[in-house]
């Protein structure tokens, strides 16, 4: 499926069809950019949570927040070109960002996340500062002006290509080698997980070396305390009921989970932080808490909740349960 986004349900359109089609497997290639307004709208439709596998074929998914998305127990693997831990790279990092302050400049990079595309225009340099350097070691450079739309070519272009596929360094994407048309056939890659502390390797790719996976399962003590709700997603149905639950009056639309507030919104928040769950917002389609009719058929927000539990009509624990709350409220 090709990811489409509209003005008006973004890309919740593509990604319901993916939920009817029942597919659990599901490599999302998007642009980094993308990434985390994908997985929002796919975690409000139902597809974030331990059914589902994801694999994000962004080189850059290490420097997305993927906080919202680490309890519902769904699997995401990601892969990494540049390795942050390297000191090498934590010291072009500092570098980079120090000059760009002293320069009245801001450079965004998250958490010591660099991205790909930067670190391979930091490498691109390096090659070429070094390739230029020995070219001018055994011949004088001369600098010309040359018509880009011209047939005329740098006498020493050649040469600098020659020597650009010959050098080899360590940069901040890894070993820079080239074969000898020019490509950069030799390159690690970091298999990442989604884990409670984030992205975190398991794993190394290499085409000398293939897949190596490093994880190691984890032991779970027998004694210890099971959270039943942890790594599961919910769906919370209320009624508009200001200071309890309310609709934010915002100018520009909302989507999901921000368009409410109030006090049990911000209770339920912090309870699912707590015990690490996954929470969606609704309201309930008729408006009501729910009152049941001479047939005994309840309506409103007991109705959401029976139909959610799949309970059957035996509804005379529903009523006390339901009495008490509303004497609360």
């Amino acid at each position: 499926k090709q990811l489409r986004h509209t003005e008006e349900n973004g890309y919740r359109d593509v990604l319901k069809e993916v939920y009817l089609s029942k597919h659990t497997i599901i490599i999302l290639d998007c642009s980094k950019d993308a990434i985390s307004e994908v997985l929002t709208q796919a975690q409000q439709i139902g597809m974030v949570s331990e059914d589902y596998y994801y694999l994000l074929t962004s080189l850059d998914a290490h420097t997305v927040d993927l906080h919202s998305f680490k309890y519902g127990g769904t699997n995401f693997t990601a892969f990494r070109m540049i390795d942050t831990n390297k000191m090498e790279v934590k010291s072009v990092i500092r570098e980079i960002v120090s000059k760009e302050i002293t320069q009245g400049r801001t450079l965004n990079i998250q958490d010591g996340n660099l991205d790909t595309t930067t670190a391979l225009i930091y490498d691109a340099v390096h090659l070429f500062a070094l390739a230029l350097h020995e070219v001018s070691s055994i011949q004088d450079i001369n600098i010309t002006p040359l018509d880009c739309t011209g047939e005329k070519s740098w006498a020493h272009g050649s040469s600098l290509l020659n020597y650009m596929k010959m050098v080899e360094f360590n940069g901040l994407s890894g070993l820079i080698k080239f074969d000898r048309q020019g490509r950069r056939t030799v390159f690690d890659l970091d298999i990442l997980e989604l884990q409670s502390t984030g992205l975190e390797p398991i794993g190394t790719w290499s085409i000398i070396d293939n897949l190596n996976l490093t994880r190691v399962a984890e032991v779970v003590e027998a004694s210890s305390p099971i959270n039943i709700m942890a790594n599961r997603t919910f769906v919370v149905t209320s009624v508009s009921t200001p200071p309890y639950t309310m609709l934010k009056e915002e100018t520009k639309k909302l989507e999901g989970n921000d368009r409410f507030e109030g006090f049990a919104i911000d209770l339920m928040t912090e309870i699912a932080k707590f015990l690490q769950f996954n929470v969606t917002f609704k309201l309930v389609d008729d408006g009501k808490y729910g009152s049941v009719d001479e047939h005994g058929n309840w309506n409103g927000m007991i109705n959401e909740v029976m139909i959610g539990l799949k309970i059957g009509r035996d509804t005379s624990e529903l009523q006390s349960h339901h009495d008490l709350v509303c004497r609360l409220l």
